[in-house]
């Protein structure tokens, strides 16, 4: 029976990830300001002096001052009532760092020797393991037994993987494939690839790491790059 398998390839620069993010990975935030509307009684002299009235009103007709945005404490005084929002919550990564025996470190180092091999036909310098670009690799090789993307299972590109792991770099490429049995195998199919190839052979890449996840008997390969 013919082994099915399949390959993707992708690559960006840091900074477009970064100018494409910037929402996400920062939160923003603003002042409450309390601005007065209008105070034609000498009672209303202060906020705070307002807001003591306010406290003691019982008449006070709260439907028409939440309609008007303002308090009137004595009848004659009003401002914009100060709007508390509730922080922005940001959600928590679920990213957490791969279990070292759920994959194959030897196939990964094979994978790695591989790449250095035809890194050196083409007179480039050979790329050095990286845990960093490892635990990626390996986060994403696992998670491309549920999803077969570069779009991650939550729905995130496959480069927030490194950010979640506090993997940083200026740029970055993935190869991924599963249905290939041996290192030498998917790197052939890689290297037949332009698209995969082009991220092997690009000599903006100083690192690697590799991840190799085994599922219902099936390999599924990741290869990340970071410059």
């Amino acid at each position: 029976m013919k082994r099915f398998s399949k390959i993707l390839s992708i690559g960006l620069s840091a900074l477009m990830l970064l100018s494409g993010s910037s929402v996400l990975a920062g939160a923003a935030t603003s002042k409450n300001i309390v601005k007065f509307v209008s105070c034609s009684d000498s009672n209303c002299k202060t906020v705070q002096n307002i807001l003591k009235q306010l406290k003691n009103c019982k008449t006070c007709d709260l439907t028409s001052l939440i309609k008007s945005g303002g308090y009137c404490p004595d009848g004659n005084c009003s401002t914009k009532m100060p709007v508390k929002k509730a922080a922005k919550q940001t959600s928590k990564s679920t990213t957490v760092k791969p279990k070292a025996s759920e994959f194959n470190d030897e196939y990964e180092a094979e994978v790695i020797r591989l790449v250095n091999a035809e890194r050196a036909k083409n007179g480039l310098s050979a790329l050095s393991k990286d845990s960093g670009a490892v635990n990626v690799a390996r986060v994403r090789a696992k998670e491309i037994a549920t999803s077969f993307s570069h779009t991650r299972p939550d729905g995130r590109s496959c480069f927030t993987a490194a950010s979640d792991l506090g993997v940083a770099y200026k740029t970055a490429g993935e190869n991924i494939a599963y249905g290939y049995a041996t290192p030498a195998q998917v790197v052939n199919g890689w290297m037949n690839s332009e698209g995969h190839s082009k991220n092997i052979l690009s000599a903006s890449y100083s690192k690697i790491g590799v991840g190799c996840y085994s599922s219902n008997g099936v390999l599924y390969w990741s290869q990340f790059f970071i410059g």
